[in-house]
């Protein structure tokens, strides 16, 4: 288990380094590409994994390292035999937390990796979201001004021309209608022309306000999808925020169970190094004394 969460908390710092190369890409010419954001969010995704099961390691580990529990002798025996049981458990207890000791160090330094690698984890996650919503406020403002603008100016530009066009089409119908009167719709050579016929005239007035009304419409429509297509692109942005968001703050919390596990440990440390002190300290005094009491009796 030990070199399992030692594979992860390595495995958490080589997507740290990947990340590193992907997201100053953010909003970079040539570089924010759809290739390279779903690469990124891959790494963030198995990243954020990654520190997820490490840290349920550590938790584990953690119940393995507690202290065990020093057994205990019910047999009547005599003063001397229970005073050398005795000593033979306090040798035990000081084996024992010194193995305990060994462990809890190694426990205790793969959680201070693993909240190493946490915070620089999380400080990606932040630069990557800060980037996304630099993003996300100049689309949005290119949106609402350019855009938006060019779609009103058009928009303004196919009004005023149908109604100028109408207008104008109507004058040359009413001053056609008093030219063809007079001169009962022929011309000197017999022939028939358009002046002749006014309502031709009004005919192939409206075809050619018709065409230049469509040639508007299908750029206002195309304008329209251009407008429905950058609004996606925003959603998806702000989508991608929001995930990045709910990653960090579970990131957060495992850093902050990390950081408490860590100052328990190096209390529990230090409490054990302090028992084995004293053990040490029972049992050289025990020695002396059983020295002191030979040289007594003789």
């Amino acid at each position: 288990m030990v070199r399992h969460l030692s594979q992860q908390i390595f495995n958490i710092s080589s997507n740290i380094a990947v990340l590193e190369r992907l997201v100053p890409c953010l909003g970079q010419r040539h570089k924010d590409t759809a290739e390279m954001r779903a690469s990124l969010h891959a790494v963030l995704d198995g990243t954020q994994e990654l520190v997820k099961s490490a840290h349920g390691l550590v938790k584990v580990l953690a119940r393995y390292h507690q202290t065990p529990s020093i057994p205990h002798s019910g047999i009547g025996i005599g003063v001397r035999s229970q005073q050398q049981m005795q000593q033979r458990q306090v040798e035990l207890s000081s084996w024992q937390k010194k193995v305990l000791v060994s462990r809890r160090q190694t426990h205790q330094r793969l959680t201070k990796d693993l909240a190493l690698v946490s915070k620089d984890f999380q400080v990606l996650q932040r630069e990557a979201i800060e980037a996304e919503r630099c993003q996300v406020a100049i689309l949005r403002r290119l949106s609402s001004s350019a855009s938006m603008r060019r779609l009103s100016l058009r928009r303004s530009d196919l009004m005023d021309l149908s109604a100028e066009e109408i207008q104008a089409g109507a004058l040359s119908s009413s001053s056609n209608n008093g030219r063809g009167s007079s001169s009962n719709g022929y011309a000197h050579g017999g022939g028939v022309n358009n002046t002749s016929f006014p309502g031709l005239q009004v005919l192939q007035h409206d075809r050619e306000l018709s065409i230049q009304e469509e040639a508007l419409l299908r750029e206002l429509l195309s304008m329209d999808g251009e407008l429905a297509m950058q609004e996606t692109i925003l959603q998806e942005r702000e989508s991608e925020i929001r995930k990045i968001e709910e990653g960090m703050v579970q990131v957060l919390d495992v850093m902050k169970e990390l950081g408490t596990l860590v100052h328990e440990q190096r209390g529990g440390v230090d409490f054990l190094q302090d028992n084995i002190m004293q053990a040490r300290g029972r049992i050289q005094q025990g020695q002396h004394e059983i020295v002191k009491a030979s040289e007594h009796q003789r």
